[in-house]
C-alpha cells in the first residue's frame, strides 16, 4: 500500500500541517492513494471502487465564501442564522468541522469562529485552506482534536454540532465531500457523549444539526428550526 502521504515534484508541505503527518500515518486502513501536496493545495485523492472513478477533493475557503456570498441571506432569513440568534461578533465553536462550510457561514455573518476537527486528514485539509487565507486568521481558527476531550480556558457563547450519522453516510449521494467521509469515517458513534458535554459546557446556545425525521433529543430543545430535510435543535442556557 502506498504511503497515505506523498508529494508531487518533491516539494515539502507547509509547516502548519506537518505535525499531523505522524497521526495520519498511524491511521488503520489508510486509503490507497492518500493525501498529497502539489506545491499550493493539499488534496486527498482516492479511487472510488463503487463508481469506478478516481476522486480528488480539497478545501478552498475563498471559493466557499464566494459561493456563500451569492447564496446565503442575512441570519434571520436562514434556518442556521435563526438558530444562532441575535448578536454581533459572537464567539462560535463548530465542534465537528467537516468541510468547514457551516463554520464559514458563521464567519460570513461576522462572528469569531473556532473549528474543531478530530480526523487528521480532514483537519489537515482545513488547516491548509486557512493557511492560504491569512486575512481570516483574526476571526477564524482550526484546531485538530475533539473539543470535548481538550482542556479549555474559555467558554464560547455558541457551540454548533453537526455529527455525522452512520446511516447518513450509507444513504448519502455521491458528492465528492460526502464520498470523502465515506472513505475516511463510519460516522460519529459518540454523539450522545459530545452533546452532553456541549450542554454542560457553559455555552449560552447549543445548536445541533439533525435529519428532519430524526428522533427527539433529551433533554428537550428550547426550540427547533425545521427545513425540508434537516432541522436545527437549539438549547438556550441563561
Amino acid at each position: 500500500m502506498q504511503d497515505v502521504l506523498y508529494t508531487k515534484f518533491g516539494q515539502e508541505p507547509p509547516i502548519e500541517i506537518r505535525p499531523l503527518f505522524n497521526e495520519i500515518r498511524e491511521l488503520p486502513d489508510s486509503p490507497e492513494e492518500g493525501l498529497y501536496w502539489d506545491g499550493k493545495e493539499l488534496k486527498f485523492h482516492w479511487y472510488d471502487e463503487h463508481h469506478q472513478i478516481e476522486r480528488e477533493v480539497y478545501f478552498n475557503f475563498r471559493e466557499t465564501l464566494s459561493d456563500l456570498q451569492k447564496k446565503l441571506g442575512p441570519p434571520p432569513k436562514e434556518l442556521l442564522g435563526r438558530a444562532l440568534g441575535k448578536g454581533e461578533s459572537l464567539e462560535v465553536w463548530d465542534i465537528s468541522g467537516g468541510t468547514g462550510r457551516d463554520a464559514l457561514s458563521f464567519y460570513h455573518w461576522g462572528h469569531k469562529v473556532k473549528v474543531f476537527e478530530r480526523h487528521p486528514i480532514i483537519a489537515a485539509l482545513l488547516i491548509n485552506a486557512l493557511r492560504l487565507e491569512p486575512r481570516m486568521i483574526e476571526r477564524f481558527e482550526v484546531v485538530y482534536g475533539s473539543a470535548h476531550e481538550l482542556n479549555h480556558i474559555e467558554t464560547p457563547e455558541v457551540i454548533y454540532y453537526d455529527p455525522m450519522y452512520p446511516e447518513e453516510i450509507k444513504k448519502s449521494r455521491p458528492r465528492k465531500e460526502m464520498a470523502l467521509f465515506k472513505v475516511l469515517t463510519n460516522g460519529d458513534s459518540d454523539q450522545e457523549t459530545v452533546l452532553d458535554w456541549a450542554l454542560n459546557s457553559g455555552a449560552k446556545r447549543i445548536i445541533l444539526k439533525r435529519p428532519i425525521k430524526a428522533s427527539e433529543c433529551s433533554p428537550k430543545p428550547t426550540a427547533s428550526f425545521k427545513g425540508k430535510t434537516i432541522r436545527f435543535d437549539l438549547w438556550q442556557r441563561g
